[in-house]
């Protein structure tokens, strides 16, 4: 399984690197509100295979690393109460990456005609 895959090599990483957390877990919230912003503000088309083929691209966990990687940079760059005034933009790039970076993994299966993305 995907997740399994990343949540054993994340966990590697954290003995290699004596990490004390998961990265991923310091911005679950902020990931959560990016994908249900994607779906609900993004995302709208009338094709429903197009619809479900997304909506499962971006709630694979591995799947919001480019958004984990923006959210932990800004919160690094930022005080916290400066990062506040930012975070809704910091989520509307970060959905405009995943949903990029999405609709890439899609024209890849067109190309390959591939009706399964990760044996699904």
């Amino acid at each position: 399984d995907l997740q399994q895959e990343n949540s054993g090599l994340l966990h590697e990483l954290a003995t290699l690197g004596k990490l004390e957390q998961d990265p991923f877990d310091l911005v679950k919230p902020d990931l959560r509100a990016t994908n249900e912003f994607a779906i609900h503000n993004i995302l709208q088309t009338e094709y429903k295979e197009l619809g479900e083929a997304a909506r499962y691209n971006l709630e694979l966990k591995g799947k919001n690393f480019r958004a984990a990687i923006l959210f932990l940079l800004s919160r690094a760059m930022y005080h916290h109460s400066d990062f506040d005034q930012i975070h809704d933009k910091v989520m509307c790039l970060s959905a405009c990456l995943e949903i990029a970076h999405n609709a890439s993994l899609l024209q890849d299966d067109i190309i390959d005609r591939s009706d399964m993305r990760r044996s699904v």
